[in-house]
């Protein structure tokens, strides 16, 4: 620990980063606090997709109850995405019908150009 690194203990009980120790506590304890307030109050409004240990599973049962509910089939649908000018999750207080909201991804080699509504690189 002295050395800034993430225990190795601790590693392999976890999803892998390659955080050193600070930054690695720091996304540990906001994970936990969004499991805690999904457990104990409710599903967030907004999730913090880097936060789950596997957002691709997560983004799956969107899709697949999404698919229930409206009797679509499942083989012919997809993920869609619209960025929101609101940056503050905070100010989100509903929860949409099919989907949700989500903070946490980041694109390598560009940038989002919220006047434009288009990705710069």
């Amino acid at each position: 620990m002295f050395n800034g690194f993430v225990p190795a203990d601790w590693l392999s009980k976890a999803p892998q980063s390659l955080k050193n120790l600070v930054n690695w506590i720091e996304h540990f304890i906001r994970r936990y606090k969004q499991y805690k307030f999904w457990d104990e109050v409710e599903e967030p409004k907004v999730i913090w997709l880097s936060g789950l240990h596997i957002p691709a599973s997560y983004l799956t049962a969107l899709v697949q109850t999404t698919c229930r509910s409206k009797g679509w089939a499942l083989d012919k649908s997809t993920l869609y995405t619209v960025v929101l000018k609101e940056r503050d999750p905070a100010k989100i207080t509903k929860r949409i019908d099919q989907g949700t909201y989500v903070q946490g991804i980041y694109i390598e080699g560009a940038r989002w150009n919220t006047d434009k509504d288009c990705l710069d690189v």
